[in-house]
């Protein structure tokens, strides 16, 4: 046990996850990710905005957060409002990012650097027209 003393909120956001048995990862990171949000805010995290959690979300893109990044921290924030906090109004802002997988190609074609070229460009303009974000594998 540590000496450092729990604020009753992230005391909170850990009996939460307690009581709905998130693994020790999970709540470490959705710990994590709400004290990130808590930083960029400069303030107490329950009196944040819609337009507090919308300038987070600007904040990941500008500083090239991946996709699994911003997807957990979304994932975070919005237990961390619709669970610990009860505003709903907050956790339905917080938007998923979406991405094109390439890596669910058949082995044959990830290994061939001729097909997944021809393939990624045929996949990109599909993942672009559908309005997904494409990555490479």
């Amino acid at each position: 046990m540590t000496d450092k003393a729990i604020s009753p909120l992230r005391q909170r956001l850990i009996d939460d996850m307690a009581i709905r048995r998130l693994g020790p990862k999970t709540q470490h990171e959705y710990i994590r990710r709400v004290k990130g949000f808590a930083d960029f805010l400069g303030r107490f995290p329950a009196k944040a905005t819609a337009e507090d959690v919308h300038r987070y979300q600007l904040r990941l893109a500008s500083i090239g957060a991946t996709v699994s990044t911003v997807n957990a921290t979304a994932s975070a924030l919005r237990f961390f409002f619709r669970v610990t906090l009860k505003r709903s109004d907050l956790a339905s802002c917080r938007k998923r990012s979406r991405q094109c997988r390439i890596s669910r190609l058949p082995m044959r074609a990830r290994n061939s650097a001729w097909s997944v070229s021809i393939v990624n460009a045929e996949q990109q303009e599909r993942c672009a027209h559908a309005g997904y974000r494409c990555g490479r594998p």
